[in-house]
């Protein structure tokens, strides 16, 4: 049987139990132990994974049966991933002054990303930009004062109601009169020229910037850290089935693993043989495997049913062929005979000689 054929075979009986079916080896190598061979399954398990589930079951392989032996632990093997990460930073500033804005802004700051890379990020200072937010508006209240001189009299009908400045138009709030100059009417000293010193009140209004948008980006390297791997090996010892069968304990055909692929996998013809670790004598050949031919096992079943079928068919024919009736009635005429001549010849007579009569079987000769 080709060695590919029967690593597959082995694989189905040894492997595909209920309790191989959650874990299953990545990697198998064989050995030897003495003139014992040894069998090594390799597991890799996740913090997830319970060693308690390695399949322990006994298995058959090449004239051998392997029990378990025992399990061995490695170094949990943890790997680690880096990359280069930017994240941008927005917020509000009341001024755009660089240093203003480093006072809202922190040197460092820690970042973990979705797919699971994590670090320290740092600020870029030539990153920062600044623009305006937005604007906002005021209004105060403001006044001036307007004189207007040389009245004839104090009427409030020469003084403008409203006044404009600077693009600010004035409401009229009152007026103060003065004599600017007096005449001596009988005797009375009477004022006959007149300034209205008139004051205006207005609202001024003042546009404003309302805060800054302030943008900044850190930078670093995140790292993300695989989930560590431990690696578990099932040790199982193997023993001669037929210990009458010689065979060398190096010589041991390892299984595939399904799922691995192996870049140096030696063609399908080829035997997949651990070496011995030590060099001995050359080992005896090996016995060939013999296999039962199904040809020759139905030619006898064939040819048994034949005979039997044949000879089934011969007593059918002889019991047509046969008158039983005259068969009995020979056999009771040859009983008389020999009798009467018992009688008739002396003690000597010798009852083995043949009937010189000829036979007394009806079908078979004359009759008696």
């Amino acid at each position: 049987m080709p060695y590919r054929k029967l690593c597959a075979a082995v694989m189905c009986a040894a492997f595909l139990t209920p309790s191989a079916l959650a874990l299953y080896p990545s990697e198998m190598q064989a050995g030897a132990v003495g003139s014992s061979p040894e069998l090594m399954k390799i597991y890799e398990l996740t913090p997830e994974d319970s060693p308690d589930d390695i399949p322990r079951d006994s298995f058959e392989l090449d004239g051998y049966k392997y029990g378990f032996f025992e399990i061995t632990r490695d170094t949990p093997l943890q790997t680690t991933e880096t990359k280069e990460h930017t994240e941008t930073v927005t917020l509000t500033s009341p001024s755009k002054d660089v240093e203003a804005i480093l006072s809202l802004l922190a040197s460092e700051k820690e970042c973990k990303t979705e797919d699971g890379y994590e670090g320290i990020l740092r600020l870029d200072v030539d990153s920062i930009h600044s623009e305006v937010a937005g604007y906002g508006s005021s209004s105060k209240k403001v006044s001036v004062i307007r004189r207007y001189p040389n009245f004839s009299d104090a009427d409030l009908e020469n003084v403008p109601k409203t006044t404009t400045e600077n693009g600010i138009t004035y409401n009229l709030d009152g007026v103060k009169w003065e004599t600017s100059n007096t005449a001596d009417v009988d005797g009375y000293a009477l004022g006959d020229r007149y300034t209205a010193v008139a004051t205006y009140s207005g609202t001024q209004k003042s546009k404003y910037v309302d805060g800054y948008s302030v943008s900044a980006n850190y930078t670093g390297i995140l790292v993300k850290s695989h989930t560590p791997v431990t690696r578990y090996t099932a040790i199982f010892i193997g023993k001669l089935i037929d210990p009458t069968a010689q065979r060398p304990a190096g010589n041991i055909v390892v299984p595939d693993v399904p799922g691995k692929v192996d870049e140096d996998e030696p063609s399908l013809d080829t035997p997949i043989i651990q070496e011995p670790d030590e060099p001995e004598q050359p080992p005896e050949a090996e016995q060939p495997i013999t296999v039962p031919m199904p040809w020759k096992e139905l030619l006898h079943f064939g040819l048994s049913v034949l005979a039997c079928v044949g000879g089934i068919a011969l007593l059918l024919y002889a019991y047509r062929h046969i008158d039983f009736q005259k068969l009995s009635n020979g056999l009771k005429k040859l009983r008389l005979r020999k009798e009467r001549r018992h009688e008739e010849e002396p003690d000597d007579y010798d009852d083995s000689l043949p009937d010189n009569d000829g036979s007394v079987y009806p079908g078979f000769g004359p009759d008696v």
